[in-house]
């Protein structure tokens, strides 16, 4: 179990979700080559907080995909061998970001995650966010309490997966429920 050093109370979990929809924040998620510092994006997906969806794309890494990686999300080598690069995206994804608040539900990872595909860059620097949120850690209400997974927080919440668990636009829309069932209670 990890430590949390932020525990929220119902009641600051209600109005975080209900700050976090009207200031129309973005949801996102990535799926990986990997779980390593160097692991690189394959599959980003971008929604606002209505569902409508601003990037969903495969990306072709660098590096092949681990077989533990393929294992989870099933985005296997070939499916992003004629994909685009990061690099030829990062422009785009800037402009969609830029200025605004990411919500993920393990956002800490995600966004390290973008950070990373960032900084191997030359031409396009990571944009200005106004701030993070994790739905994961809106969830935690004592010290004791395991970092819930998305698929537990869906069935707290009685939300259906459309698509596959550990696809990025499955667990975007997935986490993008979550933040407005939060809101509700």
């Amino acid at each position: 179990m990890r430590s949390n050093k932020l525990i929220y109370t119902q009641q600051a979990k209600i109005s975080l979700a209900k700050k976090l929809l009207k200031d129309n924040a973005l949801v996102f998620d990535t799926e990986t080559t990997g779980l390593g510092v160097d692991a690189e994006i394959i599959e980003l997906t971008i929604l606002d907080v209505s569902g409508n969806i601003l990037f969903n794309e495969i990306i072709k890494p660098e590096q092949p995909i681990s077989e533990g990686a393929i294992a989870i999300h099933g985005i296997t080598n070939e499916m992003v061998e004629n994909a685009p690069k990061f690099s030829e995206y990062a422009t785009q994804i800037a402009s969609i970001i830029q200025g605004k608040t990411l919500v993920a539900h393990n956002v800490e990872y995600d966004k390290q995650r973008l950070i990373y595909e960032y900084g191997r860059l030359t031409d396009v620097e990571f944009p200005l966010i106004k701030s993070w949120a994790c739905t994961m850690l809106m969830n935690i209400h004592s010290k004791h309490q395991k970092w819930p997974k998305l698929v537990e927080l869906a069935n707290r919440y009685n939300i259906q997966f459309k698509g596959n668990a550990h696809r990025s636009y499955a667990d975007t829309e997935v986490c993008r429920k979550v933040l407005h069932a939060m809101a509700l209670n």
